[in-house]
């Protein structure tokens, strides 16, 4: 947790993570619903991010990397805050997600055991 603060504070936001099991607390997310792709700047690596709404209208979502076989990886956490700001995170694959909504595209950092990398994410669908 002390991380995702530390990477918070880099980009002055604080951050309210929804929590699936209390459906009123899931806050209004439209614009991050689809699948962003972006390339992991120094790693290379194709990162692809399905979001969408669970039963209770919670965000839910999934991840691939293509070229380690991976498909649609279910991730623990999806929040959101201040209706721009988007946090992806799984504690199994050990990694956080951290970016900004802004001109169609979310902007961001992805933490995967202590290096912290740019990942900016387009949607493809």
């Amino acid at each position: 947790m002390k991380s995702i603060v530390c990477m918070l504070s880099a980009l002055g936001l604080s951050l309210a993570v929804s929590n699936p099991a209390l459906a009123a607390d899931c806050p209004e997310a439209a614009w991050a619903e689809g699948v962003w792709q972006g390339q992991i700047e120094g790693a290379g690596t194709i990162t692809v991010f399905r979001i969408g709404q669970d039963d209770d209208g919670c965000l839910e979502a999934t991840m691939d990397q293509p070229e380690h076989g991976a498909e649609r990886l279910p991730l623990g956490e999806v929040g959101v805050q201040e209706g721009q700001v988007i946090h992806l995170q799984s504690d199994a694959l050990d990694f956080i997600y951290i970016g900004r909504y802004q001109g169609g595209r979310i902007e961001g950092q992805f933490q995967q055991r202590g290096a912290v990398f740019v990942l900016d994410l387009d949607r493809i669908e």
